[in-house]
């Protein structure tokens, strides 16, 4: 047995630093440190005019953490039918979600519609993070009579009591 990272941390997900067989995989929890998340590594790229975070290619208009670190883990865990956004809740706010199709008419002007029977399940386990269906977020957007590829998806933390100043959003 050696003590290294058993899981590294991402920017939202947190990391195991253990004593733990390579080869069995049998940890010693009594003496396991848990590592924070990362947080998002903001940079500013010229070319697409947006930050972009170094760990998780994760792109961003501002540059912002704040209290909620979302990252998209949709190629890591989705399975192909599943959106997956990992999230660290860094403060004692609770929040609740919304999930929304983002529409661009013919002047380039974006709407959010929220879907309001497209549900998220929370997964808390190896990652925690939010999880919702494709199919589902693509039959909801149907039924408004939106064709799938002509709207990205957003998924939006509010928080509970809240003033709108402070909603964390991806676009996945």
């Amino acid at each position: 047995m050696r003590w290294d990272y058993k899981k590294e941390a991402t920017c939202t997900q947190s990391g195991l630093y253990a004593y733990y067989c390579q080869i069995c995989d049998y940890t010693i929890e009594e003496a396991a440190q848990h590592v924070d998340p990362l947080g998002h590594d903001w940079c500013w790229q010229e070319d697409s005019q947006m930050y972009v975070c170094s760990r998780c290619d994760l792109m961003n208009a501002n540059g912002a953490d704040g209290e909620v670190v979302l990252e998209n883990l949709t190629e890591k865990r989705g399975a192909g039918i599943n959106y997956v956004v990992g999230y660290w809740n860094k403060g004692n706010v609770e929040y609740i979600y919304n999930i929304a199709i983002v529409v661009t008419d013919a002047s380039g002007n974006t709407t959010d519609v929220i879907l309001d029977d497209v549900f998220a399940t929370w997964y808390t386990g190896e990652y925690e993070a939010a999880v919702f269906s494709k199919a589902e977020v693509e039959r909801s957007a149907g039924e408004l009579g939106y064709e799938a590829g002509t709207y990205e998806v957003k998924f939006t933390f509010v928080p509970m009591y809240g003033d709108g100043l402070h909603d964390y959003a991806i676009t996945l």
